[in-house]
């Protein structure tokens, strides 16, 4: 925008474009305002305009009648500009302007335009008389180098006939030659007649202007066609005004743009080399740009398809085009190309190193440029010699292949030239697809392009290069390639059609030295081998593009601007004591500020003309701007507007807020009356006093009503104290024991008063409702939380019941003991009776319960004792139970009396007579032990129920004694066979024949009689034998009956092992099959979620007739064969059916998701729908086709796949919601009245542009998310089309400053300066409101500033002074020695500023006070005192302190320190340092003014103290075991259920402890290890021992286990630490003079339970080993220390004269228990003795023995 200021303001010295005072419109903008009004203050006093149309502006804009009241100083003043301007009129110089006239006239009559089209020198003919009648009419000599600059134009504008174009030679320069070093013979002007003097004026072509040493040509045939290359500038002279210099520095472009003929021209200049489409051709000129060295380039023009040819694009030897890698710029006609490639069609043409061609084997991505090729240079003129310029170059750079990763680099280089001397100033290389931005350039990537990335022209490459070394022949072929056109064709299509993207690159400044008269730049290829194009190639091909668009050669300026912005301050600074008299103190500070702000710009090396002129605006703007202000009133007011402003009073009682708004009403009264003081410019310091007093007092009265406001109690406060207060009544008492509900009650009326009193306060409080203040709430509260805390300190009283479930369930237990049935049936008196005594000790136990559990005041000690007595005799009762003899029962009596009455004679019937007799003599032998076995027997039994079951048991034994032998003795008879027995031997040897096979398989009755065979000869034995036999009759015996059947049984079982093979026809696995196939055809029919009930139910239907008719052919068939047959065309149709249903649930499905798609149509729908129908049918139709299984489930995936392969994009919507939101905005902006007609179209014409954009991305759209990414970015974009009137503001503006100057004129009490100082108010309120409109991004925003701007004019009211001598103002220098330097040292700039810096502060505040001190001080000293207070404020560079850091290191961070081991955990010391360093950082936090370094301090000590904490993370490991495992085996232990109740409890007690420290989330290690310590020697402390059993009858210890009667505990080690021998003996109770021999010690390297060995020898000098368990727990500490005294694993000799090669000692036990001992050294088997011990020891040895 400033660039086009710049522009405006210039045009404001044209009296043809402005003819009155403007704003809104093109002539100027918001700042030219300003620098008009400066013109015109240069008019009328300091520096007197010379330009008579920048006079003519200046009254324009002022409308000042110099006649009226001015001075005979001003009257001659006048009267010497409008000489001036007179004379000026008088003497046009039409020289110029008549010789061109001349000049095209004479070529126009010689001819020498024929070569020229008709066309071009037609319109030069008719600009020629439009000038001609310029030339005699022209007032102005603006008039004349407008017309002399037109005509100029139109000379260049001729164009040359094609047909008989012969290309110009180039404009070399060099001469061919190199340059560096030297002199450039050829730029020197030329003297050719037909050159025309450049007048500088400026060119309408480009904006321009031109070297006036320079001549140009006016036809083809002059040396200079360009003048955009030879623009020169033409300082103001030395003595120049003002007013000149500012004129030039303001119309001065900031750059100058050299390559225009190139860059405006691509097209005619391509025209003008006659390159047909498609082709590439060689030249060496170009647009004035020639081949370096005498080389060429070439130009190539694309298709008619828009496509650049084959050339341009890299292939292959396999004639692949690479589309994708042509990545350069396609939007011109033509394009330059500065390499040509090396390839197979020109592969005899030289190269840069002069090497022969390779067919193949060349390295990797070398491709070599023909030597032709050597670039395109360019020489300009260099625009200031004497200033020296940058030159940046600009183009669009690209590829147009890779060749193995490798792209075609550029080489870019700059010349200055100096006289006959060149040299190189700048040179740069860089890769086209890298982005790059160094010192030297910024370079954006070219892009490979995202269409299809490759086509086939040709079949070549299948054979490879098939190259000849030796002969150096090539037969590698090319068949069937398209063409060149053809190929092009095929390039272009849509899918094809390369879309790579240019890239850019842009040179940083080039320096040229001062001096310099010329400058030339030369672009080529960097690399001469890498061409990156493939040398294989079978067509030309060429890189390296640079197009026309955007080919930038400029210069930049701002040396230039830099000499005239110095020249304008060195005048300014000439005249600043003038232009500061009488101003005000802050205007002159604005002014002095932008003075030396101007200075610094000058210094900085890196400033630009863009900067230059704004600073030069800005000053200008500045220096109008010094004027008188009320700044002590103002600021008041500004204060207590702020003060209004705000509103403190929510939150606040009624009360105190209905005060302050009283206060609030009177403070705006005074600031509208203090307001008609500011704005009223007659008023007296005595009405600016009284204002500013009435204001301030009104600001401390605002201010005191502010301070009382009381803060009202929050509804959270209220809320919380209603809950709290509801919340004091009785606690609920149920489940208590009724004592302690008695203790509660009389508590809770001991209470009862305060209760009611903080309840009543309370109730009180609330009912004020928002009258209630925060502290009576507080108060209220305070007293409700006390009588909470008390009423909670009751309920503390309340015991609950005891828990007597236990004891219910022991009472119970025994009592069904008691009930059950009586055990004593059957058993001895005696043992009876002990059972019975038991049974009424428990019952009396029971009883005792029974009181105790009734009893609701029962203490828990009462629920114990009665439980452990309820427990003890259902012990006893059970011993009784158990101590019970049994005696004989009847059946026991009644076998032995069936025993014994079966010593009987055995029966003889049907027994040999041999056996008869054996068993004869056998039963005398037996006789008398029958009698004796039989008499005891009769003798038990005759005892009855007194008969013991031992008594029977003795008389059984010596019956079933005899019995046996009596059985024996039966043996002897031998029987003969039986009728039957015979009988049956001859049905089974008769049945030994074939099995009938009908009905059963080939192959099993083939096994059969195969096996039949096999079986024949023991068929026939076994029948032959049986029929012996039986031929005997009678005489066979049952012995012989049974051998022979035993042989017929065996091979009958045989034979009917044979017949087993015999298989039948299978028809249920046939069978099974086809229920497998339907069942599962039936499972996925009903897993489908897409199919209705019905057609699950149908579908299922058709599955099952499948099946059953499948079924019935397997039925009906009579072979194998058939059997299949059926089995599996039935299975078949079960697949069909399953597939086609598998179709239709895919089909419903997908019509499901389509119905529910709500972005698409009902059309849309349809069409979708359609689709699915025709997959699924087709799909059917292959499936009910298909002939096996696989083709069924082939045609089932197709069709599912191509019914999910439909998925409808919905875009009809899409583009209706476009239409709507562009339909509703128009309508918007038609009724938004802050539009102009203009501004109304132009934001129509962006909903428009924004809808044919989003409607164009839906239809490109190809999925749904891209269509709702296009819709929505549509809808977004029409909705931000929110246009913003500013036409209607600005011609409001501009009504209103014609206006104001308009009553300014009428105002005759104004002298000619105040009328001038008012005019210059009203241009600068003006200004600034355009300013703010042109900035404004909201409609309100525009609205404000125009009101603003609208209030800012009117506000400018000059009052007419005789005297201009005031009071000395001391107001803003007491303000700024008072509140503002107490605001200062308060404020962060000043308490955290250099100490240098903090003390010119302070010397300027000291020689302020001096000043305010001083009766007569001069305003002058004033404003100069309060200048130095000021500027030593403003050099202030403190920093508000930072406090976040620290903040967040003493709240978030110190809260999660504290709550992390580290903290925790560490050393009491580095907590306490961590703890002082906290709270010396929130001290410092709390400190409203402290200083960054003070925060920074902290902040560092509290980190350093959290960096210090030591603390590991708490290790819970063992104390976890310790109270899981160890305490479940601990607790099961008789260590712990036979230790005395004191060590028990202390046991569950530690363990409780521990527990709680467990679930502690931030448990100290120190808490751990103390609860796991405590828990230890708890659990060491427990001294039950087991209960060791004599049997009376042996004599001995029958079960004992030595580790358990001697060892007392476990030993607990750490990881990595080694066991003692003082550890082992700590936990073994050994007797005195027992000595260990040797300890077998563990590994302690892993974790875990363990034990360590200890071989003792007793007191018979044997030896015996017992087992001390070790535990090996994580070490936390650590430590690293070793003890010599510690041993490692392995044996350990302990007593040194102890033989080692004992090792045979008895080992008692190798079941180790856990801790079992106690941890007293008197107690346990010490306390046996030796004796003891040895009695033990000699048992356990005998034991062993036996």
């Amino acid at each position: 925008m400033k660039n086009k200021l710049s522009k405006n303001i210039v045009d404001t010295y044209n009296p043809e474009k402005i003819t009155r005072y403007s704003i809104r419109k093109a002539s100027f903008g918001a700042t030219s305002v300003a620098v008009a009004a400066f013109f015109m203050y240069l008019g009328q006093g300091t520096a007197a305009a010379s330009d008579t149309n920048i006079q003519d502006q200046v009254n324009q804009i002022t409308s000042i009648d110099e006649n009226k009241n001015n001075s005979t100083e001003n009257t001659e003043e006048k009267t010497s500009k409008e000489t001036v301007v007179k004379s000026e009129t008088n003497t046009l110089d039409k020289t110029k302007l008549s010789s061109l006239i001349a000049e095209i006239e004479s070529k126009i009559l010689s001819g020498a335009y024929d070569s020229k089209t008709e066309d071009s020198v037609s319109k030069l003919k008719v600009e020629l008389g439009t000038v001609k009648t310029i030339l005699e009419s022209a007032k102005t000599q603006e008039e004349l180098a407008r017309a002399y600059n037109k005509l100029v134009t139109a000379t260049t504008q001729l164009k040359t006939k094609l047909e008989e174009k012969k290309e110009a030679p180039a404009v070399d320069t060099t001469n061919g030659q190199p340059t560096v070093g030297k002199k450039a013979t050829n730029t020197e002007k030329s003297t050719e007649s037909n050159s025309i003097a450049n007048s500088g004026s400026k060119d309408e072509r480009n904006g321009k202007a031109l070297n006036t040493n320079n001549p140009f040509r006016t036809d083809a045939a002059t040396t200079d066609i360009d003048p955009a290359a030879n623009q020169t500038y033409t300082a103001p002279a030395a003595d120049a005004d003002l007013n000149t210099l500012v004129k030039t520095l303001l119309a001065l472009d900031p750059t100058v743009e050299n390559n225009t003929r190139l860059s405006q021209n691509m097209g005619s200049l391509g025209d003008s080399k006659q390159v047909a489409k498609g082709a590439v051709k060689e030249i060496n000129e170009f647009g004035g740009w020639t081949a370096v060295d005498g080389g060429v380039f070439a130009i190539a023009r694309r298709t008619e398809e828009g496509v650049y040819p084959l050339e341009t694009i890299n292939s292959t030897l396999d004639d692949t085009v690479w589309l994708q890698e042509q990545a350069f710029d396609r939007d011109t006609e033509y394009t330059l190309l500065l390499s040509k490639s090396r390839t197979r069609s020109n592969r005899n043409e030289v190269v840069y190193d002069n090497s022969t061609y390779k067919p193949t084997g060349e390295g990797g991505g070398i491709t070599k440029n023909l030597v032709r090729y050597k670039g395109i240079e360019k020489t300009f003129t260099a625009y200031s010699t004497k200033e020296g310029s940058d030159v940046i170059v600009k183009f669009k750079p690209g590829y147009l292949g890779d060749s193995e990763g490798s792209k075609a680099n550029y080489k870019v280089q700059v010349y200055s030239i100096t006289g006959n001397q060149e040299s190189l100033v700048y040179e740069t290389t860089f890769d086209p697809s890298r982005n790059i931005n160094d010192g030297k350039q910024i370079v954006t990537a070219a892009k490979d392009g995202t269409n299809k990335a490759k086509i086939k022209i040709s079949g070549a490459g299948k054979g490879g290069v098939r190259f000849d070394p030796n002969t150096g022949v090539d037969n590698t072929e090319r068949p069937n390639f398209i063409g060149k056109r053809e190929a092009e064709k095929l390039m272009a299509q849509p899918g094809n059609k390369p879309n790579g993207t240019a890239g850019t690159f842009t040179s940083k400044p080039i320096a040229l030295p001062q001096g310099a008269d010329h400058y030339k730049v030369r672009i080529s290829l960097a690399d001469q081998n890498r061409t990156g194009m493939s040398y294989q190639a079978w067509d030309d091909k060429y890189s390296v593009p640079v197009t026309g668009d955007d080919f930038s050669i400029a210069q930049d300026t701002s040396n230039v601007a830099r000499n005239l912005l110095q020249r304008i301050y060195d005048k300014l600074k000439a005249t600043e004591s003038a232009d500061k008299n009488g101003k005000t103190s802050q205007t002159i500070q604005d002014y002095e500020a932008e003075l030396e702000k101007v200075k610094t710009l000058l210094a900085n090396p890196a400033a630009r003309t863009p900067n230059f002129k704004q600073a030069l605006q800005d000053l200008l703007a500045k220096q109008l701007g010094l004027k008188t202000d009320k700044t002590g009133l103002t600021n008041s007011k500004a204060e207590l507007d702020a003060l209004v402003n705000e509103d403190p009073t929510p939150g606040k009682t009624t009360d105190t807020a209905k005060a302050y708004n009283i206060a609030k009403e009177a403070a705006k009264t005074e600031i509208a009356a203090a307001l008609t003081v500011i704005n009223d410019e007659n008023a007296t310091p005595e009405q600016v006093s009284v204002a500013l007093e009435k204001v301030n007092a009104k600001k401390i009265a605002l201010q005191q009503v502010k301070d009382g406001l009381i803060v009202a109690a929050t509804a959270e406060e209220k809320s919380k104290l209603k809950s709290d207060a509801d919340s004091l009544v009785t606690a609920d008492t149920t489940g208590k024991t009724p004592n302690s509900i008695e203790a509660y009650n009389t508590k809770y009326e001991a209470i009862k008063a305060q209760l009611e009193a903080a309840k009543t306060e309370a109730a009180a409080v609330l009912a004020k409702e928002n009258n209630a203040s925060k502290a009576e709430v507080q108060a209220a509260q305070t007293k409700v939380d006390a009588a909470k805390a008390e009423l909670t300190k009751a309920a503390e009283l309340l015991v609950n019941k005891a828990d007597k479930i236990e004891l219910t369930n022991a009472k119970e237990a025994l009592n069904t003991l008691v009930t059950e049935t009586d055990p004593t049936t059957g058993k001895t008196a005696d043992s009876a009776k002990a059972y019975n005594d038991a049974k009424t000790a428990a019952q009396e136990a029971i009883k005792q319960a029974e009181t105790v559990i009734n009893d609701e005041n029962a203490t828990p000690e009462q629920v114990t004792e009665a439980l452990n007595k309820v427990n003890e005799k259902k012990s006893a009762l059970e011993a009784a139970k158990q101590a019970l003899v049994t005696a004989a029962t009847a059946e026991e009596k009644a076998k032995l009396k069936a025993d014994a009455d079966l010593l009987t004679k055995a029966d003889e019937t049907g027994k040999t007579p041999d056996s008869i007799a054996a068993y004869e003599r056998k039963y005398e032998e037996l006789k008398a032990q029958l009698e004796a076995a039989k008499t005891e027997a009769a003798a038990v039994l005759a005892k009855g129920n007194n008969a013991t079951k031992e008594e029977v048991k003795a008389a059984q034994a010596k019956v079933d004694a005899v019995k046996t032998e009596l059985e024996n003795a039966k043996n002897l008879l031998v029987e003969a066979a039986t009728t039957e027995e015979k009988n049956k031997l001859k049905a089974d040897a008769d049945s030994l024949v074939k099995v009938d096979t009908t009905g059963k398989t080939a192959d099993s009755i083939k096994a059969y009689e195969s096996e039949f065979e096999k079986l024949k000869a023991q068929l026939e034995a076994a029948k032959t034998e049986a029929a012996a036999v039986l031929a005997k009759g009678n005489n066979a015996t049952k012995a012989e009956v049974q051998a022979a059947q035993a042989k017929v049984d065996a091979a009958k079982t045989a034979l009917d092992k044979a017949a087993e093979s015999l298989k039948d026809l299978d028809r249920e696995v046939a069978k099974k099959e086809i229920a497998d196939a339907a069942k599962k055809a039936t499972d996925a029919i009903e897993a489908s979620a897409s199919l209705t009930p019905e057609q699950k139910a149908e579908e299922k239907a058709k599955v099952a007739k499948e099946a059953k008719d499948a079924i019935d052919a397997i039925d009906k068939a009579t072979t194998e064969e058939g059997i299949n047959s059926a089995k599996e065309n039935g299975k078949l149709a079960i697949e069909k059916e399953a597939a086609i249903t598998a179709i239709k649930a895919e089909k419903a499905a997908k019509e499901q998701e389509i119905d529910n798609n709500t972005k698409l149509s009902d059309e849309e729908k349809a069409a979708a729908k359609a689709e699915v129908a025709k997959a699924a049918t087709e799909s059917v139709e292959a499936i009910t086709k298909a002939d096996t299984k696989d083709a069924v489930e082939a045609a089932k995936i197709k069709g599912e796949a191509a019914i999910k392969a439909v998925n409808p994009i919905g875009k009809a919507k899409a583009l209706d919601a476009i239409q709507k939101a562009a339909e509703e905005k128009i309508v918007e902006i038609d009724k938004n009245d802050k539009l102009s007609a203009e501004e109304k179209a132009e934001a129509k014409a962006e909903v428009a542009k924004a809808a044919t954009e989003a409607v164009e991305a839906i239809q490109k759209a190809e999925t749904q998310d891209a269509v709702d990414a296009a819709q929505a970015k549509g809808e977004t974009a029409i909705k931000a089309v929110t246009p913003v009137g500013k036409a209607k503001a600005l011609d409001a503006i501009q009504k209103a400053a014609e206006e104001k100057i308009a009553e300014i004129d009428k105002n005759d009490k104004l002298s000619a300066e105040e009328k001038a100082e008012a005019k210059a108010e009203v241009a600068k309120a003006a200004t600034e409101a355009v300013e703010a409109i042109q900035k404004a991004e909201t409609q309100d925003a525009v609205d404000a500033a125009q009101a603003k701007g609208e209030t800012a004019i009117k506000a400018v009211n000059p009052i007419g002074k005789a005297l201009n001598g005031q009071s000395t103002n001391k107001d803003a220098l007491t303000k700024a020695t008072t509140t503002e330097a107490e605001a200062i040292k308060g404020s962060p700039a000043y308490y955290n500023a250099d100490e240098t810096k903090k003390a010119a502060y302070d010397k300027a505040l000291e020689e302020a006070k001096k000043v305010l001190a001083k009766a007569n001080a001069t305003q002058a000293e004033v404003d100069a005192a309060l200048k130095a207070l000021e500027e030593a404020k403003a050099a202030l560079n403190g920093q508000p302190t930072n406090k976040d850091a620290l903040t967040k290191a003493v709240t978030t961070e110190a809260e999660a320190t504290k709550g992390s081991p580290a903290y925790y955990n560490a050393d009491e010391a580095k907590k306490a340092a961590y703890d002082k360093a906290l709270e010396e950082a929130k001290k410092v936090l709390a400190k409203a003014n402290a200083t960054q370094a003070e925060v920074d301090a902290a902040l560092k000590a509290l980190e350093e103290a959290k960096a210090a904490l030591n603390g590991q993370p708490t290790n819970k490991d063992a104390l976890t075991k310790a109270v899981t495992t160890e305490a479940e085996a601990t607790k099961g232990s008789p260590a712990y259920y036979n230790a005395d109740e004191a060590k028990k409890a202390a046991y569950d007690k530690a363990l409780e402890e521990a527990k709680k420290v467990l679930a502690k989330a931030n448990a100290t290690q120190a808490e751990v290890d103390a609860a796991l310590k405590a828990l230890e020697e708890a659990r060491a402390a427990l001294n039950g021992v087991e209960t060791y059993k004599i049997n009376p009858t042996i004599n001995e210890v029958e079960e004992f286990d030595l580790s358990k009667l001697l060892v007392k505990g476990i030993v607990v080690v750490k990881k990595g630490q080694d066991l003692t021998e003082k550890d082992i003996r700590s936990k073994l109770n050994l007797p005195d003079g027992v000595d260990i021999v040797e300890i077998e010690y563990p590994n302690t390297n892993t974790l875990g339970k363990k034990v360590a060995k200890v071989t003792f020898r007793g007191n018979d000098g044997n030896l015996f080993t017992i087992e001390v368990p070790i535990e090996v727990v994580e070490n936390t500490t650590n430590t690293d220390e070793t003890n010599n005294n510690r041993y490692s694993e392995g044996r350990v000799l302990v007593n040194k004269n102890t033989e080692q090669t004992n090792k045979e000692g008895l080992k008692v036990s190798k079941n180790t228990l856990p801790n079992t001992g106690t941890t007293e050294t008197n107690t346990g088997l010490a306390g046996l003795g030796l004796g003891i011990l040895g009695a033990l020891l000699a048992a356990t040895k005998r034991r062993k023995e036996k």
